[in-house]
């Protein structure tokens, strides 16, 4: 049975603690997130291939699909 991919996130702004709901790219990776709320810009923790992947409630459409791509 194939898995549904998520494309929608609620992702969770590491400093202010807003939650916003986003679309994720569904080729790729999002390097740089900038936070509506207080507008600090964040980058994926050292671990993670996004910043969806690091601060989301599910990881990016890429990770899901199980393709890693070497974006450094």
């Amino acid at each position: 049975m194939k898995k549904d991919i998520v494309i929608k996130a609620h992702i969770t702004c590491p400093g202010c603690g807003a939650e916003h709901e986003e679309i994720m790219p569904e080729d790729g990776y999002l390097c740089f997130w900038d936070c509506p709320t207080c507008n600090a810009r964040w980058m994926p923790k050292i671990s993670d291939s996004c910043v969806f992947c690091s601060y989301a409630d599910v990881p990016c459409p890429t990770d899901q699909k199980g393709a890693k791509y070497d974006i450094y």
